[in-house]
């Protein structure tokens, strides 16, 4: 180990990897290297921005712009120009420089939004099932106002109700099998003694296996439930068209009076009959109304008041064959025992009238069976209960996050209380008689510490030494001190989080809250420490320095 390390007391491992003097602050996430406050060069660049509405256009886009520039959000030409000041490493020449607490906070940030989603698997399976329960409600009224046809739908609905407990079963399972690898992954970073910045590739690394297997998990659950989902997108397009027939038909019921045991299929606005034989309806545009009996023709009378009017229908007993005729101008056919017709409308249109009149003149074979409807009508609203795999999950992210917080702890508890050889325990030491001119310093921040006693007298040429130590020992406290302020942060949030979530007894609701006004006292406490470490940090090497006895605690 270098001499200089064993002299001033400063651990290797937090040291800047360019000049291996002073304490880093900084890491750069290009080449690993971490740097102190004042390796890290600075970089200029030049940026215009939109006087009107604010927004930058960096140097790298003025490259690419020969024409006039505008503002790419509102337009203006209004624009002045900036420069702004960009850290940069000296070793790769990267702007890629964050804070070495920056990097712990955002690390664990990370960690825990890549945990939590691991309620991807029940939030997904809770989705199909409300999808699918609003579904079921909404087409049971369809039936009950006689649109009978697409037996379809009640089938696919069936179909996921009855896979929603073998979707919870399996995820269950799948969960298990991936909970072993996810802890023993978390479990790499509980390393006390690595804890440090020189080590934040392996933690990112780490950190990207646990990307790999929550998202392999989540792969898994897209994938089971991906038919079901498949099912519920055709059942929900089906129904938004059946209650667009329904509000179609009640406008014209008052006109058209259906036939007993008759039944509503669909109907079309703007079409045209182009051609008959079997009435003079020749170019006239109107509504095409389809039962599963007949085919009715509407249109407007009149100018000034439009009322709507029957002017042409025939029973489908008597249809032949239906075709799509044409090759730039598609009309649909209908051959008769009694004629021809030829129906013009919408190239959108076109497919989705054959397909209707194939169900109208096949009802039989498309109707909805009184069996299938009776079961889809007795089927349980509550035919899966998914608190088990909330619960489940819930229980393997707070495991994981208990791991995680738990090595970081105790890296930070160690880390805060390695001390200087120089520096004896404030604690155990005792003052002589001798060292009374020694024991106080009259700066106006530790006066308020003034029964905490200073380290014995040292010669001149110590003296130096000792002040560039607690210089650094001070910074490399303050790292650790905030930390410990993201640990306490999340577990505010944590708690916030529990407490206006489900529905909890009263002695939890005090449980919970008791924690987090103690979350909030010690949070209180390490802001009041890393305030003073930080006016400390401003001061001087050659300015004696006096450690409060508490932050050694």
């Amino acid at each position: 180990m270098n001499s200089s390390w064993v002299q001033q007391g400063i651990g290797k491992e937090s040291s800047c990897n360019i000049c291996n003097e002073r304490v880093a602050t900084y890491y750069c996430n290009n080449c690993n290297v971490i740097l102190c406050s004042r390796c890290v060069e600075e970089e200029k660049k030049k940026f215009l921005y939109c006087m009107k509405c604010g927004t930058k256009i960096m140097q790298d886009d003025l490259q690419n712009k020969s024409s006039k520039i505008k503002c790419r959000t509102c337009k203006s030409t209004a624009l002045k120009e900036g420069i702004s000041n960009h850290k940069m490493c000296p070793s790769c020449r990267h702007v890629q420089i964050v804070s070495i607490a920056g990097k712990n906070r955002s690390f664990v940030e990370e960690f825990r939004s890549q945990i939590m989603t691991l309620m991807h698997a029940h939030d997904s399976l809770q989705e199909v099932q409300q999808k699918m329960r609003i579904l079921k409600r909404t087409l049971i009224k369809l039936r009950s106002a006689a649109f009978l046809h697409d037996y379809q739908l009640e089938t696919y609905i069936l179909e996921v109700l009855n896979a929603l407990p073998l979707y919870k079963e399996r995820l269950l399972v799948k969960l298990a099998q991936k909970m072993p690898l996810l802890q023993q992954q978390v479990q790499k970073l509980n390393y006390t003694e690595s804890w440090a910045p020189q080590n934040f590739a392996y933690y990112d690394t780490i950190l990207n296996q646990i990307k790999d297997t929550i998202t392999t998990f989540r792969a898994y659950v897209d994938d089971l439930l991906r038919d079901s989902k498949e099912k519920l997108t055709y059942v929900s397009d089906a129904i938004h068209e059946l209650i667009s027939f329904k509000d179609k038909f009640s406008t014209i019921l008052p006109i058209m009076t259906l036939l007993p045991e008759e039944l509503p299929i669909a109907m079309f606005d703007n079409v045209k009959i182009k051609e008959c034989t079997l009435a003079r309806l020749n170019s006239q545009k109107g509504s095409l109304v389809l039962t599963d009996q007949r085919l009715i023709f509407i249109q407007k009378k009149g100018i000034f008041f439009s009322d709507l009017e029957v002017t042409f229908e025939m029973f489908l007993d008597g249809l032949e064959k239906m075709s799509m005729v044409g090759h730039i101008f598609k009309r649909l056919q209908l051959e008769t025992d009694r004629g021809l017709i030829k129906f013009a409308a919408k190239k959108t249109m076109h497919d989705n009238i054959l397909k209707y009149f194939e169900i109208a003149s096949n009802f039989s074979i498309h109707q909805v069976s009184d069996k299938l409807m009776a079961t889809l009508m007795d089927a349980s609203e509550t035919a899966c209960d998914l608190n088990e795999l909330k619960e489940k999950i819930e229980q393997a992210v707070d495991h994981l996050q208990n791991i995680f917080d738990q090595s970081m702890t105790q890296a930070s508890v160690q880390a805060t209380q390695r001390q200087s050889p120089y520096i004896q325990n404030p604690i155990s030491f005792q003052p002589n008689q001798n060292q009374k001119a020694h024991y106080f310093t009259n700066n106006p921040v530790s006066r308020q510490f003034n029964s905490v006693p200073r380290p014995p007298p040292m010669i001149r040429s110590q003296e130096s030494t000792f002040n560039n130590h607690v210089h650094d020992e001070i910074g490399e406290m303050l790292l650790n001190l905030q930390k410990r302020k993201i640990l306490l942060e999340e577990d505010l949030k944590t708690l916030e989080r529990k407490i206006s979530g489900d529905p909890l007894d009263f002695l939890k609701r005090q449980q919970y809250r008791q924690k987090l006004q103690e979350c909030k006292n010690q949070l209180q406490f390490l802001n009041q420490k890393i305030k003073w470490i930080e006016s400390k940090l401003q001061y001087t090497t050659e300015e004696p320095v006096t450690l409060p006895i508490q932050f050694f605690e």
